[in-house]
């Protein structure tokens, strides 16, 4: 009786074995077979997605970087065009600094109150005459026959002012005339501006007197405007005509590239 309950238990225990596998078989199948439905359901979607949802959202993207890439750029060229303003005044304060920085240095050689340092704001050189504008006027105590001078180098004279400007005839002017000596041989003469900027004449030299090309020309004081010892050029080319040397004379200051100068009386040098 034993053996036969032992025989059944063992059988009824292998059956419920091989149910449990044929169940989870057909549970397997079952989800196999959902799974693959579902998925047809599913690629038409993930399909579309691909082709249609996909690039739209890469051109976004693209969009998107191009738009911080241009932006950054505009940083980049407001931080280029900022620092090229920045450069642009260093360079002008540098430039400013180099002009008026010999002026300052000529200031504290007279050490005179009639001093006045001015910007140059417009030129004329014309075959007709020669002037320029400086800003300083009557305000600034600016006078009519007040010299200008450049680095030790006479200019012009102040001919007409004005409340906040002056006019200043050049020495290249043909009105302008300025008693005047060879630094070396000391022969004495008259300077005189041809409305010309590359050269001037030295006129009234006897051809007994000794030139030499190369000789600094400088003021003489004679006169009553233009003091003594301010540069005004260098003999470029001398010949004796008649009683006379005609000399012809290279200005000291480059005058196309003055932007500056001092204006005093001629007390002031005295």
């Amino acid at each position: 009786m034993n053996r036969i309950c032992s025989i059944r238990f063992i059988f009824y225990f292998l059956a419920l074995i091989l149910l449990f596998f044929v169940g989870r078989s057909f549970v397997i199948s079952v989800s196999t077979m959902a799974g693959q439905c579902a998925s047809c359901v599913i690629y038409p979607i993930l399909y579309m997605q691909h082709k249609l949802v996909d690039p739209f959202k890469e051109y976004f993207q693209r969009h998107k970087t191009a738009q911080e890439i241009a932006d950054e750029l505009a940083t980049v060229k407001a931080e280029k065009e900022a620092l090229q303003a920045e450069l642009i005044v260093l360079k002008s304060t540098e430039h400013y600094h180099d002009n008026i920085k010999e002026l300052l240095d000529f200031k504290k050689r007279y050490a005179s109150d009639f001093v006045a340092i001015g910007q140059i704001i417009f030129k004329h050189f014309s075959p007709q005459v020669h002037f320029f504008l400086v800003d300083q006027g009557s305000k600034h105590g600016v006078q009519v026959d007040m010299i200008a001078v450049y680095n030790n180098c006479l200019i012009g004279r102040v001919c007409e002012v004005y409340p906040w400007y002056c006019k200043v005839v050049a020495i290249t002017d043909g009105s302008c005339k300025v008693a005047a000596y060879c630094d070396h041989t000391k022969s004495c003469g008259i300077h005189v501006g041809i409305n010309q900027l590359e050269q001037t004449n030295f006129e009234r030299v006897s051809h007994l007197l000794p030139v030499k090309n190369g000789d600094m020309i400088l003021s003489s004081g004679e006169g009553l405007v233009f003091p003594n010892g301010f540069g005004l050029g260098r003999i470029k080319e001398s010949k004796k005509e008649g009683l006379w040397n005609r000399i012809v004379v290279e200005p000291l200051v480059n005058f196309k590239e003055l932007s500056a100068c001092a204006l005093l009386h001629k007390s002031a040098t005295n």
